[in-house]
């Protein structure tokens, strides 16, 4: 059966882990010296100026106030650098940040008790370097130009504001659930502009950040984010009231002309309700995790939906660049790993004697009460790295050892491959169904091929044939 190998990093100064006898699976600073330099990985961070790193780590570990920003350098699944930078606190209109977005030219911010969002244009001198991804000099007040808007009438009411930025990154967006409940109550008689819960926004330097327009959602959104193939396109996935029954919306607007257009919404039935969703690379389908444990992949190419079970509540999903394999992330640090066809992928942690399962459990390695918070894939289609971050707990970086017959690959070919070699071809159909002959025709052909070369050379039954 196929299983992904991965090794657990977790970056820790306290002595919140678990670490076993024999634990070949995963590093922990101060233990097997000489097995951890001998390959190239760090005994105990070091302290050496200007990184610090050792006091940057610890820092890090207890404290994260409002404005401050944080950088983290990795190598790999190594933690080289931890870069904090307080220019920022003190100086934003609100303490709270509810929401934030990062980019090499602006840093976008909401906050939960003002009804603003600011933006804060970055000095190029302050911008990403191209060689090594990162900024390498702290912000100076003399060189940024921060800048807020309101955003709604709701003024003084406690929401969660989130942002969502456009791939060109002139066009931003600020949203929130309409039935959020709020412990204050309306002074007035909200009209349709109170109401409006998506605002957008421009915020190209030469225009500065200003409201273009906003817009009340049929529904309550789940997640609003602009699509990465149509710069201004926004997808939504919208949820009804909660006595209305269960189903959710995919929905599609264009901003044009400083407005909001709905151009098409999709109605996708479902058993219960949602509580995460995550859309697939290429924007094809729409995975979404319900509260009943279960995962529901909608293929907006076909409008089907494909229904798989899942042990693990499943509160995160996180998509592989590749798009051949999705991650699902339980509030108790469990984690499972499907495939585009909802069919599990086992996985084990590098040990002697490698035991596969369905799920694997965190809370087996590190003591954290607060559960975890986000999981995010590496940047590129050769990424093996999932970034996990736990609600009063240390980092930690999962690293798959995708292994030499897939060539370091998780694509949606080497994915079939790799069910072939196991024999499962149930699931290699899966994934075939799930490939799009309409852009990827050749790599279709040879996944079919393969299939019907694999079931020719067996014996052929009722099932078979």
């Amino acid at each position: 059966m196929a299983f992904c190998l991965a090794e657990l990093h977790l970056w820790s100064t306290k002595s919140s882990l678990q670490v076993k006898a024999n634990p070949l699976e995963h590093h922990y600073y101060n233990e097997k010296l000489h097995f951890c330099e001998a390959r190239g990985y760090s005994w105990t961070p070091s302290n050496r100026r200007p990184e610090k790193l050792r006091d940057s780590l610890k820092e890090f570990e207890v404290l994260l106030s409002s404005g401050v920003l944080v950088t983290l350098t990795l190598n790999g699944p190594q933690l080289e650098q931890v870069f904090i930078d307080r220019t920022l606190v003190g100086r934003l209109p609100a303490n709270t940040v509810a929401d934030a977005v990062l980019s090499d030219r602006l840093i976008l911010l909401s906050f939960l008790e003002q009804s603003q969002v600011a933006a804060v244009y970055l000095n190029p001198k302050n911008q990403e370097t191209p060689e090594t991804g990162r900024r390498t000099d702290k912000l100076s007040p003399s060189e940024i130009k921060m800048v807020s808007v309101e955003v709604s009438g709701r003024g003084g009411r406690r929401l969660s504001r989130r942002l969502a930025l456009n791939r060109l990154q002139d066009v931003a967006l600020c949203w929130w659930d309409s039935e959020e409940p709020s412990e204050e109550l309306w002074p007035w008689t909200p009209t349709n502009t109170h109401r409006n819960n998506l605002v957008l926004l421009s915020c190209s330097p030469a225009e500065g950040l200003k409201v273009l327009g906003s817009l009340q959602s049929e529904g309550n959104p789940l997640d609003c984010r602009f699509s990465l193939l149509q710069p201004y396109q926004l997808l939504t996935v919208e949820l009804p009231g909660s006595r209305e029954g269960f189903w959710a919306d995919s929905c599609v607007y264009e901003c044009s002309r400083g407005r909001l257009h709905r151009l098409s919404s999709t109605r996708i039935p479902l058993t219960s309700r949602p509580v995460s969703c995550s859309r697939h690379p290429s924007e094809s389908s729409l995975l979404l995790g319900l509260s009943d444990s279960s995962l529901v992949l909608f293929d907006q190419r076909r409008g089907v939906s494909l229904l798989a079970s899942c042990p693990v509540p499943p509160t995160l999903l996180a998509w592989h660049p590749a798009g051949a394999v999705v991650v699902v992330g339980g509030e108790q640090g469990e984690l499972m790993c499907f495939d585009v066809g909802l069919a599990p992928v086992r996985m084990a942690l590098v040990a002697e004697d490698e035991a596969p399962a369905e799920t694997l459990r965190l809370a087996d390695h590190l003591r954290s009460g607060g559960g975890l918070e986000g999981l995010w894939w590496a940047a590129g289609l050769e990424a093996n790295v999932l970034m996990l971050a736990f609600h009063w707990g240390p980092l930690a970086a999962l690293r798959f050892r995708l292994g030499a017959l897939t060539g370091g690959l998780v694509g949606l070919g080497e994915m079939l491959q790799q069910r072939l070699r196991c024999g499962q071809v149930r699931e290699a159909l899966g994934v075939l169904e799930a490939m799009d002959w309409s852009i990827m025709g050749d790599e279709c052909h040879r996944g079919l091929s393969s299939i019907t070369n694999h079931l020719l050379r067996l014996e052929l039954n009722a099932e078979r044939e």
